[in-house]
């Protein structure tokens, strides 16, 4: 018997993941969640190498196709959030039955109306990739919103809509990606609106938010007043630019940096005098390197600042900066850097909260990580296709299955993706608590010092029971390779002297 799934794929400038939801009636479980690294291959959340992230795909949907026993035909997935340019336009209808109600399907048509008749600047470089009503008026009620306007007889029918415009070519490069292993494109939309329809309440869009999404190559701004979605803007920074820096002041490669970030990240650097003298120590193989906790937490809040403060303009120019009653909501993956709420708070002026999955009709009891904020892009491709039914159809290979159990009871399983393991700082698993209780910290331990242990950070302790604290050496430790140059160099020397009495021959006593 055939059941209905949702595959979705969510293209990150850090990782490219796809989650596989089972529907059952109004249940949906989340089966299947993995990711791969993007690498360079997706730039600012857009396809930068479309063969390369084909590849990717592919690992990620035959991964699922073996552990889950099925075919999965389409995919799902959204516009890039960068490049978005927010335009307003108008459709308008003449009803031909002024007596009856209107309808659902006429505030579809005319919606269509006002996103296909936009005039583009350039057709072969742009295109329209959704609309959002702002109001409506019918004959001579003006300012309707679209949750009164149906039922409501008349004659002439306007709306004012929100157009959102992106690049064509990331669209074609989807598509191209998609459907470079076999796969057909289910759908692509406008994720901003149904991540913040995943995550925001509905007082909160009805009083005013600020939903910022926090990416790895773009940071988003979503605003919404009287429960309409009233501004969006993106800018081409996130938590990539973050991992950069630390690389390059630090002297160490990008990998290492982001782990660094992700482990002891912190944006205040006034929060951390009581960590001053602590540093990390990365030992190389002829080497060591060491960075302190404070100037890691100064790397980072420059960058997040000039990033926020980025963010405040856009919200100073949508024009209701006033009217954010319920200040400002983050998400994404750097939102789970430690007191990012209260340097945003800082910087804008608005009680700063993170963004968790609350509306999100989706049990992922098995899969704990897929309610972490970086997840968010996710939450709303799902939230999108339970409430527009865009499901497949997919029958279980019973026979494959059982091979699958078979090989999982001799220890013969397929190993999972594998993502490359960073010796230096091990990488954290999440908190399933964004708030977990402080623990005691621990009596000193005598040398050898012990390997860090992985400790989550957005909690508002940057260090757990497993504390690891590096003290800076009195004397830097030379490599044995330039121990063994400076003893020959030495031995040189003193054999030069040594033919003429030396320079502590009998002539220089």
């Amino acid at each position: 018997m055939k059941e209905q799934y949702i595959a979705a794929v969510d293209f990150g400038s850090s990782k490219t993941a796809l989650a596989v939801v089972k529907v059952e009636g109004n249940n949906a479980t989340l089966v299947f969640f993995n990711t791969k690294d993007s690498g360079t291959s997706i730039r600012h959340s857009a396809i930068a190498n479309t063969t390369k992230v084909s590849q990717n795909i592919k690992d990620l949907v035959k991964e699922a196709e073996d552990n889950l026993g099925i075919h999965i035909p389409l995919l799902l997935t959204s516009y890039p959030k960068y490049y978005i340019r927010l335009e307003k336009n108008q459709g308008e209808i003449k009803r031909e039955k002024p007596e009856e109600g209107i309808t659902k399907e006429e505030i579809e048509e005319i919606k269509s109306e006002a996103m296909y008749n936009y005039p583009l600047e350039d057709t072969e470089k742009e295109n329209v990739i959704g609309a959002v009503a702002q109001s409506f008026s019918i004959d001579y009620d003006m300012n309707v919103p679209e949750s009164n306007i149906i039922g409501v007889d008349g004659t002439a029918l306007k709306g004012n809509f929100s157009i959102f415009i992106g690049k064509k070519n990331d669209s074609v490069r989807i598509d191209n990606a998609i459907k470079n292993i076999g796969i057909d494109m289910d759908d692509k939309c406008f994720s901003a609106s149904w991540v913040a329809d995943a995550v925001l309440t509905d007082n909160e869009k009805k009083t005013g938010v600020a939903l910022i999404d926090f990416g790895g190559g773009a940071t988003s701004v979503t605003i919404y007043c009287d429960e309409v979605l009233r501004h969006y803007a993106s800018i081409p920074f996130g938590g990539k630019n973050i991992t950069r820096d630390i690389a390059s002041e630090c002297g160490i490669d990008d990998e290492l940096a982001e782990e660094i970030k992700l482990q002891y990240g912190g944006c205040i650097v006034a929060r951390m005098q009581n960590l001053a003298e602590k540093t990390l120590r990365i030992n190389y193989a002829d080497s060591i390197k060491e960075v302190g906790i404070p100037y890691l937490t100064e790397i980072i809040q420059y960058r997040v600042k000039e990033i926020i403060e980025a963010i405040c303009y856009e919200i100073e120019c949508s024009g209701y900066a006033d009217k954010l009653q319920n200040g400002v909501v983050i998400t994404g993956g750097c939102a789970n850097l430690l007191n990012i709420c209260d340097l945003v708070k800082e910087i804008s002026g608005y009680e700063t909260k993170r963004g968790f999955d609350h509306k999100l009709n989706v049990n992922y009891a098995d899969f704990e990580w897929f309610g972490d904020l970086s997840c968010c892009t996710l939450w709303g491709l799902l939230n999108y296709a339970l409430k527009n039914d865009v499901c497949f159809l997919a029958e279980v290979d019973h026979a494959k299955l059982a091979e699958i159990r078979k090989k999982k009871e001799e220890g013969q399983e397929p190993k999972p993706v594998e993502t490359q393991e960073v010796k230096p700082v091990p990488v954290a698993e999440p908190n399933e608590d964004p708030q977990p209780k402080p623990q005691p910290k621990p009596e000193p331990i005598e040398e050898p010092q012990p390997e860090p242990q992985p400790v989550g950070t957005d909690g508002g302790t940057l260090f757990g029971t497993d504390e690891y604290e590096v003290h800076r050496p009195e004397k830097p430790k030379k490599s044995k390779k330039v121990l063994r140059w400076l003893n020959k160099a030495i031995d040189k020397v003193q054999n030069e002297f040594e033919k003429d009495g030396g320079l502590f021959g009998p002539e220089n006593q």
